[in-house]
């Protein structure tokens, strides 16, 4: 079963917060693309803002990354969505 789109794409800040967390990490793009079971070249689209993610690649890049649940809506959804979630 293919999972859709969540429909957005990363924001320059988001990708920059998402390389920043891939440095400390010390992990690099080939090994997290392995651990996701996608290729190197649609990780890179993806963490570059080129491609959207799915929930499942959301779920992956946050387990890998070690973010922080309270945390996954800064890196992955934009501004409107957090507000509104964060109001409930």
């Amino acid at each position: 079963m293919r999972i859709k789109p969540i429909g957005t794409y990363l924001t320059e800040k988001q990708i920059g917060m998402i390389k920043e967390r891939i440095f400390m990490s010390k992990t690099n793009l080939r090994k997290m693309a392995d651990e996701m079971i996608i290729s190197p070249t649609t990780l890179c689209n993806k963490v570059n803002g080129r491609s959207e993610l799915t929930q499942t690649e959301i779920y992956n890049l946050s387990m890998i990354l070690d973010i922080p649940v309270d945390e996954i809506s800064d890196y992955f959804f934009d501004d409107m969505l957090r507000s509104a979630t964060k109001k409930q």
